[in-house]
């Protein structure tokens, strides 16, 4: 036996009595924290977690927690712990003022992708992602968590600059869904400070206080026996350690400490009920929480008990699912879920969305399927689906565990460092799955969730559009409803499941017809016999995973105007109707536990099919794309309910807001084309099933003319088997045929409208640049570029100098047909009066672009974050399955799609002045203003 022999030997024979351990030890053995991390506690009380993972490479995730949040806030403090984590971008002892910003972004690190914090009732959390292979970076990172730990400056300036930044992001959540949440908060969290604490705060007091009071939080709160920092990414945990001890060993509290508390949620005997109507409310739902005892988890007793409590969630969400599919439901989606109500509770919920006038019908037929599911249980062959299915994802889950990134990782240790739990790792996850499911019986599935309908601690929530066609039901009506639900006489479930094969047997399979390789891209191309393009990147980014892309010119371009709507709607109806003998019921049960996916769709230049498999399931995946070709499924009774929910969908829009904006921009600037027409009601009488038949079979009746590209963890092999068979044996007419220019253009001169809508004191700018395109790849990198840099600037004078938004953005989009044209996207929201001052800021940014070459720093931040992003996506399958779509639907070369550095060097201070002279013009200027209805009466 050689050396490597004897060491894969050695590993295994470890792992051997690793999981006989697990396997062997007592339900009653306490769950062990994922071995892999290593944790520890420093004199001063701070505690960390540390891992190292390989995925992203030469990346290291940085999280800061501290276990303070809007909970602990005094009653003059309200929103002062989430306005902390605003100053800790705002200037600390190393790093002044904007300083840290601007350094983090001259290194690549983008601001909000991988700098970024927030705040919840209980916490508050910062994070970062740095390079680990420059070393001045990661000092500096972990510099920066110390700053934040115990060294904000709280410059005074700085704090009532970040006022106004603030209260825009208070701003920017106001609308319907918020001021219905505002009423009900208090009913679901009756009795306790969660109901008083909302972590956003008070915008009185954002206003007004005084810096004293929030440098009073900081110094309260902020302190190492409440602090974990987590590190995960590619680099040796000893060395996470160092940095952590080096920089935190030496913080102290300051001063006498207040005790932390974790506020419970008292409980009520009777059922509480929140009913809460808006004017602009698109919706009507219902949520049922029952807010239950915590249950712990310590032990493999308790590991058990999760893992059926999630077959009975699933099994529960499986028949309610089986409800929106039935016509004439007055549910159009309904779901179960059980979870972590707060540190202190659990809770089960029952939530829907109905049709508004059935409201009461379609709680009534929820609490049915879930009193069903308490009363009689589940069935054994829907119990024996549910298990098989579980077992397939946590399997897949091992599968994957060398290829998960650390993102994934960290989000489950800064939960952790919160509520205490253990993070079982996923060896030891499949282990007791593998242990404990087999030995699961119906009978102890059908147990779990009878005590979770509890007529105490129980609350029904109510949301619906204020509007006289609503009849919105009242509490004594609900409380009734609920009783007579329990007391009702009701049928066993009757599993019904259809038992035959996907696709028959019997297929011809065809062959390869040529073969071309792009080895610098690792790529390989075929035609099939039958005309089929096939495009293959294995890649070992993601372990047990595949996606796919296949698209063929044409699209609903074809059709005339009048069977416009039919084609806009067709491959939705066959997506509702199922595939083959399978309607969408029974296709979902067919496919319980299986990790594959093809979905068709028709765009207007074109049609294809998207999704993706596991490796042990990437013949079900083809068996998909063969049936959505060969043998689609149009059901009439899916038809009307697709037409029936799209209605339902379509009813309230002209009420919202940021709905009617969106559709005046869209109308605006196709010139008021037919085919963009935003979708409204009076369309749905243009659906014809007929139609939306015919036009799919016309679209997928020649598959000689699609390209399939696939992507991800495969062997070339047997996706050749599989190719042959499923995709050389699609039927072929050889019709040489493409999409056709419908006539949409930008407006070809400027144009500004302004739109009075709604009732909440916010304002949404949008601003529209667009027009011909020199399509190339250089232009389209300087374009980004350019949008980067004033991103950038836009950030930094609308948001840092006037506090006038909390976000604002600019980015590019571009078509390469019917022509190549360009939009440039600029947006933000703000208070009504800021809207035209923000404005002409935002214009004067532009002109400064325009005529004056921009300062290289920025030219550095832009460059530093594209090489980063650039880095990062290249390891993604998703990133390669969308640039070598595009290639091939655009004619350019794939081998040029991971090249950078030759359009890195053309960005220099000159071209992108020269970018912004050539994109941003005097007439092409499209500008689009929200303003509260209110707001016209006072012009």
């Amino acid at each position: 036996m050689n050396v490597k022999r004897m060491f894969c030997a050695a590993i295994a024979c470890g792992l051997a009595l690793i999981f006989t351990a697990c396997t062997t030890t007592s339900v009653e053995s306490p769950l062990r924290f994922d071995p892999v991390v290593k944790r520890g506690v420093l004199a001063n009380g701070l505690q960390y977690a540390l891992r190292e993972n390989a995925l992203p490479a030469n990346r290291l995730e940085l999280r800061l927690v501290v276990r303070t949040g809007s909970l602990q806030e005094t009653d003059d403090q309200q929103g002062l712990a989430h306005f902390v984590e605003h100053m800790a971008f705002n200037g600390t002892r190393r790093f002044r003022k904007q300083a840290l910003v601007n350094m983090l972004e001259t290194m690549g690190v983008r601001f909000g992708a991988d700098l970024n914090a927030y705040t919840t009732f209980d916490r508050t959390v910062y994070k970062l992602q740095v390079p680990t292979d420059k070393p001045e970076l990661l000092n500096k990172a972990m510099w920066i968590l110390a700053d934040w730990s115990r060294d904000l400056s709280f410059d005074a300036i700085e704090i009532d600059k970040e006022r106004g930044v603030v209260i825009e992001e208070w701003r920017g959540r106001r609308g319907a869904d918020q001021r219905m949440r505002d009423l009900q908060y208090p009913v679901l969290y009756h009795g306790s400070r969660y109901a008083e604490r909302l972590p956003i705060g008070k915008k009185e007091i954002l206003e007004s206080f005084n810096h004293d009071q929030l440098k009073a939080y900081y110094r309260d709160w902020y302190r190492p026996d409440l602090m974990s920092v987590i590190l995960v990414g590619d680099m040796p945990v000893d060395e996470m350690e160092r940095l952590v001890k080096d920089n935190f060993s030496s913080m102290v509290s300051q001063g006498d400490s207040p005790e932390r508390v974790d506020f419970d949620v008292p409980g009520h005997d009777e059922t509480l009920f929140a009913v809460a109507v808006d004017v602009e409310a698109t919706r009507s739902t219902f949520s049922i929480y029952h807010k239950l005892p915590p249950q712990p988890f310590k032990t493999q007793n308790d590991y058990r008990r999760r893992i059926m409590e999630g077959l009975y969630t699933q099994l529960l969400n499986g028949r309610l699912k089986e409800i929106e599919k039935t016509l004439n439901s007055p549910v159009l989606s309904a779901y179960a879920h059980k979870g972590r109500f707060n540190l202190s509770r659990d809770y089960f919920m029952l939530g829907a969305e109905c049709r508004e006038e059935n409201i009461e019908e379609g709680m009534k037929l929820v609490l049915v399927e879930a009193t069903r599911a308490a009363r009689f249980g589940f069935t054994a062959t829907e119990v024996r689906r549910q298990k098989e299915a579980t077992l397939r994802n946590i399997r897949r889950a091992y599968e994957k565990r060398d290829t998960t990134p650390s993102a994934a990782y960290i989000s489950r240790y800064v939960t952790s460092a919160v509520d205490g739990r253990p993070v079982v790792s996923v060896e030891d996850s499949l282990h007791m799955y593998e242990r404990f499911v087999e030995g699961i019986t119906r009978e102890d599935v059908n147990k779990v969730g009878s005590p979770w309908l509890t007529t105490e601690n129980r609350v029904v929530l109510v949301n619906a559009p204020d509007k006289a066609s609503v009849s919105v039901p009242r509490s004594d009506a609900l409380r009734d409803l609920i009783d007579k639900v329990g007391e009702q006489s009701l049928d066993e479930y009757e599993d019904i499941v259809l038992d035959s094969e996907l696709v028959p047997e019997d297929l011809e399979a065809g062959t390869v017809k040529k073969s071309t390789r792009i080895a610098s891209i690792g790529v390989t191309e075929w035609v099939l016999s039958n005309g089929v393009k096939v495009i293959l990147k294995p890649t070992d980014f993601k372990k047990n995973d595949v996606l796919f892309s296949a698209f063929s010119p044409g699209g609903h371009s074809v059709v005339t105007d009048k069977e416009h709507v039919p084609a806009l709607t067709a491959s939705a109806i066959t997506r509702e109707s199922g595939l083959g003998a399978f309607n969408q019921i029974s296709l979902r049960k067919k496919l319980a536990g299986r990790d594959a996916s093809a979905s068709p769709y028709i765009d207007e230049l074109d049609e294809g099919l998207m999704g993706g498999a596991a490796i042990e399931d990437l013949e079900v995946m083809f068996q998909l794309i063969h049936l959505a070709f060969v043998n689609p499924r149009f059901d009439v009774d899916a038809f009307k309910i697709y037409k029936s929910r799209m209605d339902a969908a379509l009813r309230n829009r002209p009420s919202e807001p940021g709905s009617a904006f969106s559709d005046m921009i869209a109308r605006t600037l196709s010139r008021g084309h037919f085919r963009r027409r935003p979708w409204s009601r009076s369309m749905l009488e243009e659906l014809r099933f007929e139609d939306s038949r015919s036009i799919y079979l016309d679209r997928f009746e020649d598959a000689s003319d699609f390209t399939f590209v696939f992507v991800g963890d495969f062997k070339i092999a047997k996706m050749k088997a599989l190719c042959t068979r499923y995709l050389a044996s699609l039927p072929a007419t050889y019709r040489n045929e493409t999409w056709k220019d419908v006539g949409v253009r930008y407006p070809q001169k400027s144009v500004q409208k302004d739109m009075y809508k709604g009732k909440g004191e916010k304002s949404q700018v949008r601003m529209v640049y667009g027009g011909p395109f020199e399509w190339s790849a250089k232009n389209r990198f300087l374009v980004h570029s350019m949008c980067r840099v004033l991103s950038i600037r836009l950030r930094e004078s609308l948001r840092e100098d006037l506090s006038g938004t909390y976000g604002v953005y600019a980015y590019p989009r571009f078509t390469r047909v019917p022509e190549s044209e360009y939009k440039i996207l600029i947006g933000y929201t703000c208070a009504p009066s800021s809207a035209s001052p923000l404005l002409k800021a935002a214009l004067r940014e532009i002109e400064l672009l325009r005529f004056e070459d921009v300062d290289e720093g920025y030219i550095t931040k832009v460059k530093a974050g594209a090489l980063n992003e650039h880095e990062l996506r290249l390891k993604e399958n998703g990133f390669w399955l969308n640039s070598l779509r595009a290639a091939y639907i655009n004619g350019e070369d794939p081998a040029k799609i991971p090249a950078i550095a030759p359009y890195l060097r053309d960005v220099t201070p000159e071209s992108i002045r020269l970018t912004a002279a050539t994109y941003f013009g005097d007439n092409n200027l499209s500008v689009f203003m929200l303003y509260p209805k209110d707001a016209q009466k006072k012009k």
